[in-house]
């Protein structure tokens, strides 16, 4: 990727973005540039078996420091957290 330093790998497990034909079933999206100063770009990276990851473009001019800070997050079971509220599968309707 150009302008990037490095390369952040997120996955998304037990996900799939294809239909059973195996065509995408990704409707919308960011365009690849999204315009932060520390995150470059991202591109999808895999789709296979329940898995589907990405790159995100991670860096700075070379002048700046050369280590960028990364909070991560990891959330498992959001519909069923969602259903324990109250909340309904479809789209986060009540």
């Amino acid at each position: 990727m150009p302008g990037t330093n490095t390369i952040l790998r997120v996955v998304f497990h037990t996900v799939q973005a294809h239909t059973e034909d195996g065509q995408s079933s990704v409707v919308s999206s960011p365009p690849a540039f999204v315009g932060h100063k520390a995150i470059t770009r991202y591109a999808p990276a895999g789709d296979f078996e329940g898995y589907v990851s990405y790159g995100i473009g991670v860096g700075r001019p070379k002048a700046s420091t050369p280590n960028t800070r990364v909070r991560v997050y990891e959330v498992e079971r959001i519909e069923q957290e969602l259903r324990a509220l109250g909340w309904g599968a479809a789209r986060g309707s009540p």
